[in-house]
């Protein structure tokens, strides 16, 4: 036989053998798809049973957020001052991991806790055309801050626009921002955290959904807590300071249930309260 002939005979039977990998993958994904499905469908209806309303719409149906961490960069958080306040600016240390960034325009000053504040003198102004909270998200882009208008409370040029900082569609909780106006001009934003840098993903993997759904209801019960239904299911990241500028952030489910709020933790499975009253 050819050489030629030969060679196109083992290059159709690796194509063959190729195909009938990726068949037996792909079923094998399916499988787990399905297995996936019909776990969270089961513990959605154990949580029915014992008498709590819930709505399969309400559930997530997989874990997209995984766990990372975020490092300081000053470097970065100079450079970001100098957006925000238009120029280049003097760096000051003022101890304790804070350091102020002052210019003409006014300052910045982060804290080692993420705490952070800026006051500012002119800048750009707030136009007729232009929504208040829009303006608050693009000055905060300037900080490197993705972000989410939670309450707007500005009239002719006066008030403040409070926000959420989000992370690629997820919020940040407890990460709350106020960006103050004063005669149409941003004169003031107070946060208390900020992710501090970019994100690292870290190598632990988030419980299973239907895994999620039974430590909810169980510490639920545990707890004690008097409810009849679980409104909602957000998933959520919640940052922890772990030392030296670095901040873990976990996933989270925040649930909100007719009578409170909760946490859980899609690593361990923890579930904590909030403090928070239901909407």
């Amino acid at each position: 036989m050819e050489v030629s002939k030969l060679k196109n005979i083992v290059i159709i039977v690796l194509a063959l053998l190729n195909l009938c990998l990726l068949a037996l993958s792909g079923g094998r994904r399916m499988q787990d798809v399905r297995s996936r499905e019909q776990a969270r469908a089961s513990a959605i209806e154990v949580i029915r049973a014992g008498g709590v309303s819930i709505d399969e719409v309400a559930v997530p149906k997989e874990m997209n957020l995984l766990p990372m961490v975020a490092q300081r960069d000053l470097k970065e958080e100079a450079l970001q001052a100098g957006n925000l306040l238009g120029g280049e600016v003097t760096v000051e240390a003022r101890g304790g991991e804070v350091y102020r960034y002052t210019n003409a325009a006014g300052w910045l000053q982060v804290h080692g806790t993420g705490q952070y504040s800026a006051q500012m003198t002119g800048g750009e102004a707030l136009t007729e055309q232009e929504r208040p909270e829009d303006h608050a998200a693009k000055l905060l882009e300037r900080l490197g801050i993705q972000s989410r208008a939670v309450t707007n409370n500005v009239a002719k040029g006066q008030g403040e626009v409070v926000l959420d900082q989000m992370l690629n569609g997820a919020a940040l909780l407890d990460c709350r921002v106020t960006v103050r106006y004063q005669d149409g001009f941003a004169v003031q934003i107070s946060g208390n955290r900020r992710l501090p840098g970019r994100t690292e993903q870290v190598e632990y993997a988030p419980i299973a959904v239907s895994t999620a759904l039974m430590r909810l209801y169980n510490g639920l019960n545990d707890m004690g807590d008097v409810y009849s239904a679980i409104r909602s299911i957000t998933p959520a990241y919640l940052l922890s300071a772990e030392g030296g500028g670095s901040v873990r952030l976990t996933p989270v489910w925040q649930v909100e249930t007719d009578t409170g709020v909760y946490r859980l933790d899609t690593i361990t499975g923890g579930l904590s309260r909030t403090g928070e009253h239901p909407r």
